[in-house]
């Protein structure tokens, strides 16, 4: 059945099919990235190879594509490749290197529809600047308490300060507060110009103590001082949180470079206080709920967030149905995507005809992310006894849910439940969480997946009950009133990643254990509940920004509890 189910996801293979597949390819202000995948038996790894021999700065994001498996018969490995750099596109290929230790060139051209895309205009030099300066304020965003801005500016490394003035106070960054970066279109449109200005990007964030009128948005004229003289610069558009949250996060995400070190560093003043406010932490919406079938008294509410990916209730109401796994559990489906409200509504009448699995649907009228949908999905469970399911995920028999919620019912201690998590070639999956370094990122600490493509043969945990401080929150349960007893999931966390493992160390500092029942398997499809192929790498920068905070708040707790030896600040 999984395998049908992949292959409807992926559609049918070609019978003549390369050994790779470029999904999409965006142009960025620090480079590009690619998005695809390869198929395991012919490659080991890929990376950008620049074709005049010098060395090109990247990172690479890879994850088992379990559904190219399924339609093709073949394992594949997706990646995600960020490249920085001020070269044209032009001047790289991909390396990919096969298994017989052999190294393969192939160009950067997109296998969809579409080819390139790009995440900014090309600058056209000769009409610039109306001040007279070379400079430019492309993206200025008011959040209330600030003015954020991104641009560029030729300044010969001699920018003092950017200002601004209003009737009770005058406003002032200083040029060790700004990020600086390289910008490969600007370099393009000045030519020689640009030579004694090796940074010509910049970001900076304004702390304000008061509000700006609307009316004076409309005409807001900033001070750049360069060399002790001051230019007066009028932006030409003034962003605010008025419009869609998701819309505002790229435009930041567009000016923080987390490659490189400073931005890092500098997140916590001028990136992080931008972003709580696009998404603050008391954020509300107006939601509904649909029922199709009740359960009187639940074992436990089941909490399965939908974002995109819809059509994965199908198979998991069918699923539910064919074990009669959660007869006797509330199943609340919670869509947090108002573009598939309509179809999602469509599709639920038709399933409880079909399936005689009791299930609702709440609706939300905002996108809130994971956490924020699973945190409304909780207010509306009838049961004190939780599980948070990911749409992608579907059990192997029918006493998964009852095993889990066994741990909560007969162990006073225990906080957190876990499941040992599966590919469809019943490779491990998940296993528990634990801390790792990249080098790209040396200071910060990310969650693995120990065991991650292992066959559980070859696996030394046992198929038995066992602490375990760090789940994934695709499958867990925990009570009610614990989860909101530690605040449940974050919003500071936005749009997904590393709350799930917030979430594990808050319940450990509640005095609870948290355990994995890894004699509960249970299948995971992985990152198909959400838009893989997407243009530009404000995800991957979301990744990092999450993973910032989440260094700040746990570095210190996780050196204790896994032994690392030293703390990452």
């Amino acid at each position: 059945m999984l395998k049908r189910i992949a292959k409807k996801i992926l559609g049918k293979g070609s019978p003549k099919r390369l050994p790779y597949t470029i999904d999409l390819v965006t142009l960025t202000q620090d480079g590009f990235t690619v998005t695809g995948w390869y198929f395991d038996d012919s490659f080991c790894e890929v990376c950008v190879k620049s074709l005049d021999s010098s060395e090109a700065k990247f990172t690479t994001e890879t994850l088992e594509r379990n559904d190219v498996f399924a339609a093709t018969g073949k394992k594949a490995l997706g990646f995600t490749l960020n490249c920085f750099t001020e070269k044209d596109l032009a001047g790289f290929k991909l390396e990919f290197l096969n298994r017989a230790g052999q190294r393969e060139l192939f160009d950067i051209v997109s296998s969809g529809k579409e080819q390139v895309l790009s995440e900014f205009t090309k600058l056209d030099a000769s009409s610039i600047s109306p001040s007279g300066a070379k400079l430019a304020f492309e993206m200025t965003l008011y959040d209330g308490d600030s003015l954020f801005m991104c641009g560029w500016i030729l300044d010969k490394g001699n920018l003092n300060s950017i200002s601004f003035e209003d009737a009770a106070d005058k406003y002032r960054v200083e040029s060790k507060d700004i990020l600086r970066y390289s910008r490969q279109d600007v370099a393009e449109a000045f030519g020689d110009e640009i030579k004694f200005t090796k940074q010509p990007g910049f970001t900076v964030r304004m702390p304000l103590n008061g509000p700006i009128p609307a009316k004076r948005l409309k005409k807001l004229k900033l001070s750049v001082k360069i060399n002790d003289t001051e230019t007066s610069v009028l932006v030409p558009t003034v962003h605010t949180l008025d419009e869609p949250p998701t819309v505002n996060v790229r435009r930041v995400m567009n000016g923080w470079k987390v490659h490189n070190k400073r931005h890092r560093q500098l997140c916590e003043s001028i990136i992080q206080p931008v972003i709580k406010n696009i998404f603050p932490a008391d954020k509300t919406c107006r939601s509904s709920k649909v029922d199709f079938g009740l359960v009187a008294s639940p074992k436990a509410s089941v909490i399965i967030p939908l974002y995109g990916r819809y059509d994965f209730m199908r198979y998991q109401l069918s699923n539910f149905s064919r074990f009669e796994s959660l007869k006797d559990y509330e199943v609340l489906y919670v869509v947090d995507d108002p573009k598939i409200s309509i179809a999602v509504g469509r599709l639920a009448k038709e399933l409880s005809v079909v399936f005689p699995q009791p299930f609702s649907v709440i609706t939300l009228a905002e996108n809130m992310g994971f956490g924020g949908a699973n945190n409304i999905g909780v207010k509306y469970a009838k049961s004190d006894k939780l599980i948070l399911l990911n749409s992608d995920v579907l059990p192997k028999d029918g006493a998964w849910a009852d095993k889990m919620i066994a741990q909560i019912d007969s162990n006073d201690d225990v906080g957190v439940v876990g499941a040992r998590l599966l590919f469809e070639d019943n490779s491990i999956q998940h296993d528990g969480m634990a801390p790792m370094v990249l080098k790209e990122y040396p200071e910060l600490l990310l969650n693995d997946h120990p065991n991650k493509g292992w066959p559980i043969s070859l696996s030394k945990n046992l198929a038995q009950v066992a602490d375990c401080p760090l789940l994934t929150a695709a499958c867990i349960a925990i009570s009610k009133s614990l989860f909101e007893e530690v605040g449940g999931f974050d919003p500071a966390y936005v749009l997904g990643d590393f709350e799930d493992s917030d979430l594990c160390l808050k319940v450990l500092e509640a005095g609870k254990r948290n355990v994995i029942c890894r004699d509960v398997e249970l299948n995971h499809l992985e990152r198909q509940s959400q838009n893989l192929v997407e243009a530009g790498d404000w995800k991957h920068k979301l990744t990092i920004f999450n993973a910032i905070i989440y260094n700040q708040r746990w570095s210190q707790k996780l050196n204790q509890l896994f032994d690392l030896g030293k703390g990452t600040h």
